[in-house]
Formats: structure tokens, C-alpha cells, sequence
């Protein structure tokens, strides 16, 4: 829940720096991130007058269907 503020994320991959995702400032949002390779990534999370919960899940992809 989002009680004030906003934030936003970035999602950098650690080897070489790569920007996967960056968004703008977030009220209040559920969506997915989709990781194109194995690896090691950093996730950056800015507040601006920000109150209220956040959370974030890592889940295995979908198998593809034969």
C-alpha cells in the first residue's frame, strides 16, 4: 500500500551496467519485469516523500507449453 509519495525503480545488470528497467515516479502499480539472461542484477528503489509498504518477488519463469 502507498500512503504518500512516490517512488521509483531501476533494475541494472551488475557485469556491464546494462539498464533492464527504469520507470518514472510510481503511486502505486503491479506489474512484471521480465530478465532477458541469468546474472546478477541490481535493484535500485528512490523514494520522494514516500510512506506506505513496497514489496518485490523474483519468480521462475513459465515453462513454455510443447
Amino acid at each position: 500500500d502507498n500512503d504518500a509519495g512516490a517512488i521509483s525503480i531501476r533494475l541494472v545488470e551488475q557485469a556491464d551496467g546494462e539498464e533492464i528497467y527504469a520507470s518514472g515516479e510510481l503511486v502505486q502499480a503491479s506489474f512484471p519485469i521480465d530478465i532477458p539472461e541469468t546474472g546478477v542484477y541490481e535493484l535500485w528503489v528512490y523514494g520522494q516523500g514516500a510512506r506506505g509498504r513496497s514489496s518485490f518477488a523474483l519468480t521462475e519463469p513459465e515453462a513454455a507449453a510443447p
